[in-house]
């Protein structure tokens, strides 16, 4: 494609000068043509495939988008060129009309080449081996390319292990001793996920994800979790978020004389448990967490 658009732009240019002769016009055209052969058949297959896959949702609109300046082109192209030519009678006027035409084919090319070279680079583009679904949150979470991100991570590692570089933590891995306990904290680190199975809709996946994400996130990570996945609580981050909740509802009975509903108080310990995560992705207010003491004291009431 980059040499079709070569060859076609420096055609252009040179109609004017070097076709004196009608033979001179046939090869002229005969390799304008090689070069627009070459040059157009790649760049229909290849937005398609990009809007496909990073669009699936938008198609029509994005397919649309470049016909708009194709018609914009068309319109103006004629005004522009027919002001440059004249009445066509001077050849100097010729010449030139046809170096501009064949500017403006460079030009467009370097931006097909631009845009073409974003493209290839795109996240959507290099996943062709995931969902349009996974494609469209890998965009919407601002992610890498896979294989980028995995190199990267390496590139790091090695960073942090390396004497000199601005990335070192000072480990000496030279040792035994921290060799073993750098692959023990490495391995402990990602734990073993169980497989996704359509049968329990990846529940155990995404309980044993949640207790990672519990673990390892900052709690601008458990929002986003409690945001796309509000059904599927924090382990040790949504339930203690609810004792607080809990106490409110014992709070709330009757406790004068030692009569409490402590069935009530049951029920609704467990609906706070449950739908904890659902009320903070609401964004619906939580009375803060009790006092230890306050929270033996009451239970031992109970």
């Amino acid at each position: 494609m980059r040499i079709g658009g070569l060859i076609a732009s420096c055609c252009f240019m040179i109609y004017g000068v070097a076709c004196t002769e009608f033979w001179h016009l046939a090869l002229v055209h005969s390799i304008t043509g090689v070069g627009v052969g070459l040059l157009v058949p790649g760049i229909g297959p290849t937005l398609q495939k990009y809007n496909s896959a990073a669009h699936p949702k938008r198609l029509a609109q994005a397919s649309a988008l470049p016909m708009f300046g194709l018609q914009a082109g068309m319109i103006a192209g004629p005004m522009i060129q027919g002001a440059i030519v004249g009445d066509a009678t001077d050849r100097d006027r010729m010449n030139i009309a046809w170096l501009f035409c064949g500017s403006c084919m460079l030009i467009g090319f370097l931006l097909f080449e631009s845009a073409f070279g974003r493209i290839m680079n795109h996240a959507a583009f290099k996943s062709t081996k995931l969902t349009p679904k996974q494609v469209e949150i890998a965009m919407k979470t601002d992610a890498q390319p896979q294989e980028e991100f995995i190199d990267e991570m390496c590139a790091l590692l090695r960073a942090m292990l390396t004497e000199g570089n601005e990335q070192y933590r000072g480990f000496r891995a030279w040792h035994g001793v921290a060799q073993q306990l750098i692959s023990k904290v490495l391995d402990e680190s990602f734990p073993f996920l169980p497989k996704q199975t359509p049968e329990d809709g990846s529940q155990a996946y995404y309980e044993a994800l949640a207790a990672w994400v519990a673990k390892n996130g900052t709690e601008e990570h458990h929002a986003f979790w409690r945001e796309r996945l509000p059904h599927i609580p924090l382990p040790g981050v949504d339930i203690d978020n609810a004792h607080g909740m809990l106490m409110g509802a014992f709070g709330a009975m009757d406790v004068h004389g030692g009569n409490v509903d402590v069935a009530q108080a049951g029920r609704t310990y467990t609906r706070t448990v449950s739908h904890s995560t659902t009320r903070r992705a609401r964004g619906d207010s939580t009375e803060s967490r009790p006092r230890a003491d306050s929270v033996e004291s009451q239970a031992q009431a109970v």
